[in-house]
Order: C-alpha cells, then sequence, then structure tokens
C-alpha cells in the first residue's frame, strides 16, 4: 500500500498550506494538487497563474535550499529534511516560463535568482556576452542560408590541403590498405518520393564530403536529365554542394567540408571493422532548426538596465569620465598606496593577534622587488589597523594586470609549551588593482577572504599564504573574514594602457628597422643560409631552457634575434619588466610584429594563456592566433585545457570568452563539450560567476540543442539518484543485483528519462533503449553500474547495434579525463611524427566532481580475467602463456596471429611510454586491458604523476612500468628462450618505446603546458608546480641530460623493470588473493 504524507506547503504570501500526497507521487503532481488546494482553500483564487509559472523548493538535511526544476522526480527521491515544500513564482516573464525552467535545469541553479545577485562587472560582462551571442547566432543563420557549409578559406588552401594529404596518406598506412579507393553508399531521399534512392560511388578515401555530394549531385542529374549540357551541370553542381552534408549510417556524425573522409572517426571506425560506408544526403536547411532563442525578453531588460547606468553621472562626487593616466602628470608620478581600515568577523576567542600580508603581483610573480608588504599585528579584539601601505611604483607604470594578493594570518601568545607560536594564515583574496574598463581602484572596498582549506585541504604553498593562481573576486559567504581597504580617490576614472584603447599599436620603437627585419622573415625563402644556428638560439629553443636574472637581461637585450626564433615568443615574454611602462609598450609592439607564420599556433597560444601570461594584450595575441589559425577538429582535442583557461582571465569578458561562445555557438559538437567541461566548474564558488554568464549565454542562444542538453542533464540526474540509491541499500536487497537494478531501472516515470538522449561522452553517440538483461551493478566500493543501451540512430545496423557505459557516482573522474585526454594528445603527436602505436583513448565524462560516465571498449578483457582462464596456475602468475593464448584463440590462422601480435607489441610500447612519462600508479591486473585483436590498453588513472601507493611506508609498485613475461611472450611470438630480451621481436618492441619517448621528450613543452593549464583544478594530485616535477624526472631535464642520455636512460628503465617483474607478480598475487577475498 502506497504510503500518504502530509505536507506543508509555503506559498509565496508567506501563508501555509497542508496538502495530502502520496510517497511516489511526482513534483508535477504535487504543484498540481497544490494549486487546487489554493483555489479550493483560499480567498486567492484569482490571483493564481497557471502552473508553468511556479516551481517548488526543499530543504534538504544540510539546510540547503534547493531549486527543484525537474518535476518528474519523485517525493520519495528527496533528501527531505522536514516534509515542507516552498511553491516558487518565477521572476521572468509569463512567456518565458518553461525556457527559464531548462536555462535553470542546465545551470543547476535558478537563472532569475543568479541573475539579481550579479555585482558591476558581471552585469556588464553578461550584456556583452548575449550581444555577441545574439549576433553570432544571426549572422550564422544568414550566412547558412545565403552560401551554405563554408569551404576552405582560400589564404590558407593550399597549406591546408598539404597537411591533409600528408596526414591521410598516414592514416592509409596505419590502417594496412593497399588502395585508397572504397565503396560509398549515399541514399537521397528526393521531396517528393516516398523511397529513397541510393548511390553507389567509387570513391578515394582522399576525397573530401563536398567531392561526394558534387558526385551525388552530378550522378543525379545525369540519371534525370542525360541531355543536360556539361557546363549547365557543373554550375548546378557548384552551386549546391555546400548546401547538404553527408550524414552516417548508425550514428550521429556528419561530413562536410574539405577535409578527406579518411580523417573522419567514422570512416576510421568503419575501415577497422571491415564495414562498408554508408551516408545519407541531408539538406542543411531541414536541420538548422528554428534557432530558437530563451528568456529574450529578461536579458534585454538587463541590457537595458545596464544602457541606463553607462550614461553619464557622478558617483558620490566622482565623475564617470574616464582620463588616460599618462595624460595626468600630478597622477601619473603618484606612488601606489592603500590604507588597511579594519577587519570584521575576525576569531577573537580562538587567536590573539591579526596581521595582513598584501603583495602586488604580475601573475603568479610579484611585479617587482619588495612588491610584498606586511602591517602591524593588532589585537584580534580591536582588529583596526588605520595603517598606510605604499608601493614603491607610480600610478603610470603600474600594468594592466597588476592585482593584489592578500593574506590573513593569525598568532596565539604562548602561555604553555603546547601551544605553537608560529603565525598561520587561514585566508586569502585577490583583487584587480585596474575594473575590467581598464580603471584603476579607488575609494573603499571590502575583501573577504575565502579559507585556504578549500584548496583541497592542502595549505597553499605560497610562503605569504597568496593564492596567485585563482582568479580575483571576494568571497560571496559572509561568514567569514573580512577586511576594509581604502585607496585613493580621485576626481575622474583613471585609466591605463589596453588593447582597447589602441595605445599598444601607436607605440614606437626605437629600432623600427630592425623589428621590421625580423617581422617579416615568415616572408623569406627557408634555405640553410637563412637558419641561423648558434649557443644563444640553440639555448632559447632548449627544452633545458631555465631563465636566470642575467638570462632576463640579455635577453631583453637582444629581444631583436629572439624573433629569430618564432617559438621562443612565450619564453621572452617572461624577461619583460612589467613594472615599466616603457618595456611594456615596447613588448606590444613586438608582440603585435612577432613572426608567427612558422610555428605550432595552437601549442604557443596555449602557452600564453597560462596564468604567468596574465596581460590583456598578450593573451588576446594568443585568442587571436586560435581564431584565424586553429580548426575545430584541432580545437576539440584541447576544449578542456581551453575551457580551464577562462580563469586565468583577469575579467569575466575576455577575448577567450568570446572566441569560446563564438566556437561553441558555430559548431555544435564544440557547443556539446564546451558546456560539460564548464558545467563541472559551476560547483565552484570561486568560479561559479564566470562560467555561469558563459553557459547562461550559449544556452540562451545554442537553438534547440539546448533541448538535447535538458535530456542529457535529467538523465545523469537520474543516474545519480539510482546511484546513491543502490550506495545505500542493504546487503539483503542487493542479494540479487541483476533483479534489484532492473526493479529500480523499470520503476515508473524512469524509462522515458533514460532514453533515447545523445551521450554525454560521445557527441555522435545516440542512446536509444535501456538493454537491462545486460545492466549490471560493479563489484567495486563505490557500486558503479555498467548500462547497455541500443543504438538510437537510424540504421545503427550499419554501425555499432548497443553502447556500454560505466556510470560512477563518489569518484572523481577529472583526473581520469586528463589522463585519457593527454593519451589521445600523444597519439596526436606520434602520428604526426609518423609513429602509430595503436592508443585506445576511450571516452570518459566528469558530469559534477564526484560522478561522471565511462565508455566501455567492445570485446575487451583484463589481464585478470584472462589469467583466470588460464586457472589457477594463471591467475597466481605460475603461467604466462594465458594471455598469448587467449590472444591466438581470437586470432585464427598464421596472419591474423601475426596481425594481433603486431598490434600488441606497438600497443604495449605506447603504453610502456605513457605510463612511465605520466607515472601512472596503481597498475594490477584489474587496470590493464586488452581486446580480442590484440590490443593492450591501461584504464583507471586515479594515481598520476608518481604518487605511487605506499603501505607501511613502502612502495607498492616496485617497478616505474609494467612489462611482464606474459606481455613479452606475446612480442616474442610465445618464445620459450632463456633471455627473450635478445630476440629480434623485443628488439624491435624496444626501439618503439625509445622512439616514442624520444618523439615525447621533444615536445616536453608541449607536455607541460597541457598539464599546468590544468593545475586550476583543484585536482589532488596536480595543484602545484612541484606536482609536475616528475615529468622533469622522467624526461631528465632535472640532471641536465642530454636527448640521447635521457634514451639511454628510459632504456634502462625499461630493461630493469622486465627483469624485476618477478616483483611485480608477486604484487599482482596479492591483488588476486585480496580479489578473492572480496
Amino acid at each position: 500500500m502506497v504510503k500518504k504524507i502530509l505536507l506543508d506547503i509555503l506559498l509565496s504570501n508567506g501563508c501555509v498550506i497542508v496538502v495530502e500526497c502520496e510517497e511516489d507521487m511526482t513534483l508535477e503532481k504535487i504543484k498540481q494538487n497544490t494549486l487546487s488546494c489554493v483555489k479550493r482553500q483560499t480567498p486567492f483564487n484569482e490571483l493564481v497563474h497557471d502552473q508553468k509559472n511556479y516551481y517548488l523548493e526543499s530543504v534538504i538535511s544540510s539546510a540547503q535550499i534547493i531549486p527543484l526544476y525537474d518535476e518528474q522526480i519523485k517525493l520519495n527521491e528527496l533528501n527531505l529534511f522536514y516534509g515542507y515544500l516552498s511553491l516558487r513564482e518565477h521572476d521572468a516573464f509569463l512567456d518565458e516560463k518553461d525556457d527559464l525552467a531548462l536555462m535553470s535545469l542546465l545551470l543547476g541553479f535558478p537563472l532569475d535568482d543568479f541573475a539579481s545577485t550579479l555585482e558591476r562587472e558581471a552585469c556588464e560582462a553578461r550584456s556583452l556576452l548575449n550581444r555577441l551571442a545574439d549576433m553570432l547566432a544571426q549572422e550564422s543563420a544568414r550566412d547558412l542560408q545565403r552560401n551554405g557549409l563554408q569551404e576552405q578559406n582560400s589564404s590558407q588552401e593550399n597549406d591546408e590541403n598539404q597537411s591533409n594529404l600528408v596526414k591521410s596518406q598516414n592514416l592509409l598506412k596505419q590502417f594496412g590498405l593497399t588502395s585508397d579507393t572504397r565503396p560509398v553508399f549515399v541514399q537521397v531521399q528526393e521531396r517528393h518520393s516516398t523511397s529513397p534512392i541510393c548511390f553507389n560511388l567509387s570513391s578515394s578515401l582522399y576525397s573530401s564530403p563536398i567531392d561526394i555530394v558534387a558526385n551525388v549531385i552530378l550522378s543525379k542529374l545525369s540519371a534525370s536529365n542525360p541531355a543536360m549540357a556539361y557546363e549547365e551541370r557543373m554550375k548546378i553542381v557548384k552551386e549546391y554542394r555546400t548546401r547538404y552534408w553527408l550524414q552516417a549510417f548508425g550514428c550521429e556524425e556528419r561530413l562536410f567540408g574539405t577535409k578527406p573522409l579518411i580523417q573522419s572517426r567514422y570512416v576510421q571506425t568503419c575501415l577497422r571493422l571491415d564495414k562498408t560506408l554508408y551516408f545519407k544526403l541531408i539538406n542543411i536547411e531541414s536541420t538548422t532548426g528554428n534557432g530558437k532563442k530563451r528568456c529574450i525578453a529578461m536579458i534585454q531588460e538587463a541590457i537595458k538596465q545596464e544602457e541606463e547606468r553607462k550614461k553619464p553621472q557622478k558617483f558620490g562626487g566622482r565623475s564617470n569620465e574616464i582620463r588616460q593616466v599618462w595624460n595626468e602628470k600630478e597622477i601619473a608620478c603618484k606612488y601606489f598606496s592603500l590604507r588597511i581600515l579594519s577587519g570584521q568577523l575576525i576569531p577573537a576567542g580562538e587567536f590573539d593577534e591579526v596581521k595582513i600580508i598584501i603583495g602586488l603581483y604580475h601573475g603568479t610573480q610579484p611585479l617587482f622587488s619588495g612588491s610584498i608588504m606586511e602591517s602591524r599585528s593588532v589585537d584580534t579584539l580591536n582588529p583596526d589597523w588605520q595603517q598606510e601601505i605604499k608601493f614603491d611604483i607610480t600610478l603610470v607604470n603600474l600594468p594592466p594586470a597588476s592585482k593584489l594578493c592578500c593574506s590573513i594570518h593569525f598568532h596565539r601568545r604562548r602561555t604553555s609549551l603546547l601551544i605553537s607560536d608560529e603565525w598561520i594564515w587561514i585566508g586569502w583574496a585577490n583583487l584587480n588593482v585596474f575594473n575590467h574598463n581598464s580603471c584603476l581602484i579607488q575609494g573603499r572596498q571590502k575583501v573577504r577572504f575565502w579559507p585556504t582549506e578549500m584548496n583541497n585541504n592542502k595549505i597553499i604553498s605560497s610562503m605569504y599564504g597568496f593564492n596567485e593562481r585563482a582568479l580575483a573576486g571576494i568571497n560571496p559567504d559572509r561568514s567569514y573574514p573580512t577586511i576594509e581597504l581604502e585607496f585613493p580617490s580621485y576626481k575622474y576614472q583613471i585609466a591605463t594602457l589596453s588593447p582597447r584603447n589602441g595605445l599598444a599599436m601607436q607605440a614606437q620603437t626605437k629600432n623600427e628597422h630592425l623589428l621590421r627585419s625580423c617581422a617579416f622573415q615568415d616572408d623569406l625563402q627557408e634555405t640553410g643560409e637563412n637558419i641561423v644556428h648558434s649557443d644563444f638560439y640553440d639555448w632559447l629553443r632548449s627544452i633545458e631552457f631555465e631563465l636566470t636574472e642575467q638570462s632576463r637581461v640579455e635577453l631583453w637585450d637582444r629581444r631583436y634575434e629572439c624573433m629569430r626564433v618564432p617559438e621562443s615568443l612565450p619564453r621572452w615574454l617572461k624577461c619583460v619588466k612589467w613594472s615599466n611602462r616603457d618595456d611594456v609598450l615596447e613588448a606590444y609592439k613586438i608582440v603585435e610584429n612577432w613572426p608567427t607564420k612558422n610555428i605550432d599556433p595552437l601549442m604557443t597560444a596555449l602557452e600564453l594563456l597560462d596564468v604567468d601570461y596574465p596581460d590583456p594584450f598578450v593573451r588576446f595575441s594568443a585568442v587571436r592566433l586560435l581564431d584565424t589559425r586553429i580548426d575545430d577538429d584541432r580545437l576539440l582535442p584541447v576544449i578542456l585545457q581551453i575551457v580551464q583557461a577562462v580563469k586565468n582571465e583577469p575579467y569575466h569578458d575576455s577575448a577567450l570568452a568570446r572566441f569560446l561562445l563564438k566556437r561553441s555557438l558555430l559548431n555544435q559538437q564544440v557547443g556539446h563539450y564546451f558546456y560539460w567541461h564548464s558545467r563541472v566548474e559551476l560547483k565552484n564558488p570561486q568560479c561559479k560567476v564566470r562560467y555561469g554568464l558563459l553557459l547562461e549565454a550559449y544556452l540562451r542562444y545554442c537553438g534547440e540543442y539546448a533541448e538535447d542538453l535538458g535530456r542529457q542533464v535529467r538523465s545523469v540526474d537520474k543516474l545519480i539518484y539510482i546511484a546513491e540509491l543502490i550506495q545505500n541499500s542493504t546487503h539483503d536487497e542487493l542479494y540479487n543485483q541483476k533483479g534489484y537494478l532492473a526493479h529500480i531501472l523499470t520503476r515508473e516515470g524512469y524509462p522515458q528519462n533514460l532514453q533515447y538522449f545523445r551521450s554525454p561522452v560521445d557527441y555522435s553517440s545516440e542512446l536509444g533503449l535501456l538493454v537491462l538483461d545486460h545492466c549490471r551493478i560493479m563489484s567495486s566500493a563505490r557500486r558503479p553500474l555498467w548500462l547497455r543501451w541500443t543504438n538510437g540512430s537510424e540504421y545503427a545496423e550499419h554501425y555499432f547495434p548497443t553502447f556500454d557505459l560505466i556510470f560512477k557516482n563518489g569518484d572523481d573522474l577529472r583526473q581520469d579525463m586528463l589522463a585519457l585526454q593527454f593519451i589521445q594528445m600523444i597519439d596526436i603527436i606520434w602520428k604526426a611524427d609518423g609513429l602509430d602505436l595503436s592508443l585506445l583513448p576511450y571516452g570518459c565524462l566528469a558530469t559534477d566532481y564526484c560522478s561522471g560516465l565511462i565508455e566501455v571498449v567492445k570485446n575487451a578483457k583484463t589481464i585478470m580475467n584472462i589469467q583466470k582462464l588460464g586457472g589457477l596456475k594463471g591467475q597466481f602468475q605460475f603461467d604466462a602463456s594465458a594471455l598469448y593464448r587467449w590472444i591466438a584463440k581470437n586470432n585464427p590462422g598464421a596472419e591474423k596471429l601475426k596481425s594481433a601480435i603486431d598490434l600488441f607489441t606497438r600497443s604495449c610500447a605506447g603504453y610502456c611510454v605513457i605510463t612511465y612519462v605520466l607515472g601512472v600508479a596503481d597498475r594490477h591486473p584489474d587496470n590493464i586491458m586488452v581486446n580480442e585483436r590484440g590490443q593492450l590498453f591501461h584504464i583507471d588513472f586515479g594515481h598520476i604523476l608518481g604518487n605511487f601507493k605506499m603501505k607501511y611506508g613502502i612502495r607498492r609498485e616496485r617497478t616505474q612500468l609494467v612489462l611482464i613475461d606474459d606481455f613479452v611472450r606475446v612480442i616474442t611470438n610465445n618464445s620459450t628462450e632463456k633471455n627473450p630480451i635478445e630476440t629480434r621481436e623485443f628488439k624491435n618492441f624496444k626501439k618503439l618505446c625509445i622512439k616514442g619517448y624520444r618523439i615525447l621528450r621533444r615536445q616536453y613543452r608541449q607536455i607541460v603546458c597541457l598539464f599546468k593549464l590544468m593545475m586550476n583544478c583543484d585536482l589532488t594530485e596536480l595543484n602545484s608546480e612541484a606536482d609536475m616535477a616528475y615529468l622533469r624526472q622522467t624526461f631528465a631535464i632535472d640532471i641536465g641530460a642530454n636527448e640521447q642520455e635521457a634514451c639511454d636512460r628510459f632504456e634502462q628503465v625499461l630493461l630493469d623493470s622486465y627483469r624485476s617483474s618477478v616483483k611485480t607478480r608477486v604484487d599482482w598475487v596479492f591483488h588476486a588473493l585480496n580479489h578473492i577475498k572480496s
């Protein structure tokens, strides 16, 4: 019998009514019953609006008020602290209620509440970002209707075509194909016909989608009108070939543009599985949708208010007229200063004294020597300083990205030996010296500190207690210690250098002829005479590059020579004296004229987007490189880092934020990953406003895809609830795990939320119906869910019939996501160098700080499960041939076995290098897998960068990489020689490993750059420069080794790991015993 509950419902006018509900009633039904009760039992009948104008709020056990936008949730699924709900009315206009509810669901908080709490800078950024998004949406729709899909930019066409041809030829070799010609079937659905026509084309894999579309149109014209002149046909083909794209059968991947077919993921998968290529011709007009915009009235009102605010007016006697600091001679020569007034909410009972340390910083470095000042200590019972702090720098020399880093320190007077006599810091805060309009900070400012413990419960590494890498902004939680600062006030707003006022472009250098001779070197023929070799240039290129005070001076003095080494731009910028206005102007001019044609634009831009480069003009130059030189295909592998780089921007509205918004709105796939990576950051209170502004603008103008994202979010929310329910279930309930999970998944309201939605992990996959027979609860501590869906795309039989995903709740998958993205980038680096080590970077997406989805690799088993097939001997490491026999069984015949062994050898070599370089720990037989084709890969990257597990103070893993007899037996084709490392096969394997290591070492800067951009994620094992010291060790940079010495060292590690594999086998025996016990 269904249990009934009495709920107290608080109405918006303060009245409370009691409503009787069943425990499995949905929120939608509860809201409906509540409104019915209001109409029947109260005199407010005429004041009640339509049901969609309201939403419910609840109070959970942690005393948090949670808005409930997903109205399909049932009452018994809520973690209610008390039988109480609140009925709230949306603050938006009535015709926008549904859109507001959807956007609030996608953001994870009420949009109207979020908008009402924004401060001045955030309001202005919100207005600008939404205007930009609106303009992009309109221009994109017009261009698509007028010109169709964009073709290759003619200015870059030759270089791009050559690059694509080389890449495609390498791919052809990797798939072992002797011919690039393949049959391609294209289905065309005519407007007035019920049955489609299928064209069978014999096309080159080097052909582009535009070429295929043109061939289809030409074939159609030839069949329907054979008398038409050739010139007329080609005219029609040219006009219409950009108005169609190719929809792959069985997935949601759409192909268009000029990139060769073989670079498509769908085509590569079909080649790997020996499947025929099937496409459907889709008219772009049928898929562009209605371009729906959401909550427009709300944002228009906000923009109107922002325009009113910008009108000329005075604030407390100070005009908002802006004057440039270098034009105000009296002000320009004043020293930058501030006054510490007093403190509030200082914990007087716990401590006796308090002091403040303030540093003037540029990025992560003090602006100049002596820029860190300390206040006097005052009594915590009367925290009143009234102390002036003056910095030794004039206002005209303050760079645009100057910021104040503050920390608050406490001390308890020592009355016994048990009390520590040290000062401790418990909070930090950052404050921009110039606001988002490049105007100097003036007047009184309250600074509320962030708790030091927020950084993964680790004490900040800075000796002053600063958190230099964090965003500027005060803590919104009013319960934390606060101090009041006072800055000098002037009659006008005082502005500094900025890209907006164009001063950087007007800067003149004393050596204009030298600058020009270096800036235009891109146009010179690259002959041996023009390539300059010297110790200075070699040092600039070297991975052992380190900057000293002496080398800083030399770099600045030889700044024009540095331009002859274009890849040295990020290194040269570190020598700029940012506390000198003349040097900054000179740096701007050099950056503007820096030759960029022959550099890697992606890696240079990513380096310049690190927190070490805070200057707005430098960051603008980096974004310009991305926007003009990087297409979406190159952008997607590093979208995670670019989303994280938004944290390094001084202000909410930035060139990088606009770039991300632009690419996300113009490419749905980019927008998909941008949304999910940004949504995770909304849980961080320091970043909530910044990512909230970006996502609001994106979701308002992304059209119908917001509905798709809504289905994904509802599904993930439902999976979180199911996972929590299972984690809290009793042993008796979990006795029949499969039946228990099936019972939960078939509850009322569950199936419709868990079927037919786009996979968050893989944009190109549409998940269909749940296959309950193959869904199960996994055995690990967090009880992950193994779920299988049918392929929800049309013509699924031509691709994969099912998709398997693992849902984890309670584990932070962001580190796994980073490691897998690193593996994907390594795969790209190796293949660009002609080395294919058959890596398998499976999909992984963190949907929250403690939940996420992992793609299951098909037809693969763990080493543990393979060894189990060999009986107790294999399981307990006495039989090294179990793996070889399993691969041979799945690859019958000499040729297939040879191919499988080659695949195993290459993939094993690749992962040996990766796990060594990345310092992947916790390598046991359940974390290494092999698929039926013989491809080895690693899973579970919970411990990286040398964070090896310890037990009783002893490191559990005693080798730096895993290379056991089982692997060597496969590599040497089941050789039983006493010394297998002397075999030809093992020597070939060793060469592959060393070659892969050598290539990666040359890309050391790129690897470090990818990791540094992730340091603000608060990952347990990556949140400071010290965490990346392991990379210097693995590449032997810490000992000053050259390339050959580093390779020799790696070779020795490889051989030692094999010779010490008995230690690994002992560890695996204990793992097997523990597995049996559990």
